[in-house]
């Protein structure tokens, strides 16, 4: 499994790792969504209504989605950049982050980018997942 394939199976699970209050079957689906080479793009953004910015992936090509339409598309790029973009497009235009998927954005943005804010610190669920971690670092360095 190469980097690429890992993260992106990071990403769908990571939703799932951070449990928001509201459970939804198609949580994790609201932050990225990976489909099936046949897919069509449309129908893939159609299939569940989604109130905010997500990821759609069909096999190398992915795309930052809001409001049933394309926003940003890479070609071959890493599901990196695209999250990098998500990130960016949530704080260019000043966007409530999606009730479904927020602690997985609390997450990437206080974890990963190192930019915590008032809300993320009271985030419990993140707390708890960030605790966890930490964890999982000290047994990993013994």
């Amino acid at each position: 499994m190469n980097s690429e394939t890992k993260s992106r199976v990071a990403m769908q699970l990571l939703p799932m790792l951070i449990t928001p209050r509201k459970k939804d079957k198609h949580a994790h689906r609201h932050f990225f969504d990976q489909r099936e080479e046949s897919a069509s793009t449309q129908s893939s953004i159609d299939e569940i209504k989604r109130p905010a910015l997500f990821i759609l992936a069909i096999v190398a090509e992915l795309y930052v989605v809001t409001a049933g339409q394309v926003f940003l598309k890479f070609g071959s790029q890493s599901s990196t950049e695209a999250i990098l973009a998500l990130l960016a497009a949530y704080y260019i235009f000043d966007l409530e982050y999606s009730k479904y998927v927020k602690s997985a954005l609390f997450f990437l943005q206080s974890y990963c980018l190192k930019e915590p804010d008032r809300v993320t610190n009271s985030c419990s669920a993140l707390n708890v997942f960030l605790s966890l971690i930490e964890c999982y670092k000290d047994r990993s360095s013994q």
